[in-house]
């Protein structure tokens, strides 16, 4: 994946400086380019809290990185009994302490005793982020093999 750094303009007062930069993304694994459109003008938010560095995003740039990585399956994540947190949970079989996956699905551990399962958790569609004032908003769609 490329993001295009092109100078669109600057500005600068007493009390900014500012660069605006194309943020096109483009991916040399995939041919066509993102669906979503470049928003232009893009007008930076007026901010009365002064920070030394500030970045400003566009919904643009996120959706078409979540687009392409999608689309690269890069956003493919592998869920094995090494995985910290969750990794003993998928066992098909456990003792009265532990907690496994045979506690809530019991055929699991009936068809399966003894083992640990592996899942392999992958988008179905690219993902998409939406920035409202204050929030922000994520839909996502995942499918489990």
């Amino acid at each position: 994946m490329m993001i295009d750094l092109t100078l669109l303009d600057a500005s600068a007062t007493r009390d900014d400086f500012t660069v605006g930069m194309s943020g096109r993304l483009s991916s040399t694994k995939i041919g066509d380019g993102s669906p979503f459109h470049v928003p232009f003008p893009f007008r930076v938010p007026q901010n009365h809290n002064r920070r030394m560095a500030e970045i400003v995003i566009s919904e643009y740039s996120v959706n078409s990185m979540l687009y392409f990585a999608h689309r690269t399956n890069s956003l493919l994540f592998h869920v094995d009994s090494h995985s910290p947190g969750v990794g003993s949970l998928l066992k098909t079989t456990c003792t009265v302490d532990e907690v496994c996956l045979s506690d809530q699905v019991e055929e699991v551990g009936r068809e399966f005793p003894g083992q640990s399962l592996e899942l392999i958790i992958r988008t179905t569609s690219p993902p998409t982020m939406a920035f409202r004032k204050g929030s922000t908003f994520i839909s996502l769609m995942f499918g489990i093999d």
